[in-house]
């Protein structure tokens, strides 16, 4: 699953400053944030709906995460977004979507095509995914992560909200499918450590 490697890769940069992608693994929800690159959980709310080889409308309090490197010097700029974790099914699967820009693409807010890539190389090419698991957290999955034709996406600030619409997103086995996903919400906050009280 090539977007999924990618994802882990991504954060992994966002932590390590000099990194090339891929080069060190990351944790799965990193909450950091350092000048220009930020791994963002927010709370708030996801509509998707799927049709074509997969048929699917949710929507509800979701898990956002938000991952951004504003781009400096010699570094390109990325900006991925995906629900983690993904959206439960009335039927108790699970429902992951995912996108990324490719690299120095990403310039602040507004509309962007994701353009089809021949060879879907994650260097030169956009990225978007729907990926629909047997249950929660199943590593058994059908993921649809090639772009059939343009996709649309749309940003607000700091991509904390958006939209992105596909007509056509194909698994490998020649299946497709159409999706609308639109998301916002705010950054959750970050768990304080207990106080430990001094010792008497």
């Amino acid at each position: 699953m090539l977007i999924a490697r990618l994802w882990a890769a991504l954060a992994a940069l966002v932590i390590c400053t000099g990194c090339a992608v891929g080069q060190q693994p990351a944790p799965e929800v990193p909450e950091t944030e350092t000048p220009g690159r930020s791994v963002t959980p927010l709370e708030g709310t996801a509509e998707v709906r799927v049709g074509g080889a997969e048929t699917v409308e949710v929507s509800g309090p979701a898990a956002v995460i938000v991952t951004e490197i504003a781009g400096q010097g010699d570094d390109p700029s990325y900006l991925a977004v995906g629900t983690q974790p993904g959206l439960t099914l009335p039927d108790g699967r699970e429902l992951v979507v995912r996108l990324l820009l490719r690299p120095g693409k990403w310039t602040g807010p507004g509309e962007y095509t994701l353009e089809p890539a021949g060879d879907g190389d994650p260097q030169t090419s956009d990225l978007a995914a729907v990926e629909v698991r047997e249950s929660p957290g199943s590593p058994t999955s059908t993921v649809y992560e090639r772009l059939g034709q343009p996709c649309t996406a749309r940003f607000g600030d700091r991509a904390f909200s958006g939209s992105l619409d596909c007509p056509s997103l194909r698994h490998e086995g020649g299946t497709e499918v159409s999706l609308a996903f639109r998301w916002s919400g705010r950054p959750a906050p970050t768990p304080k450590p207990p106080i430990t009280p001094p010792p008497t």
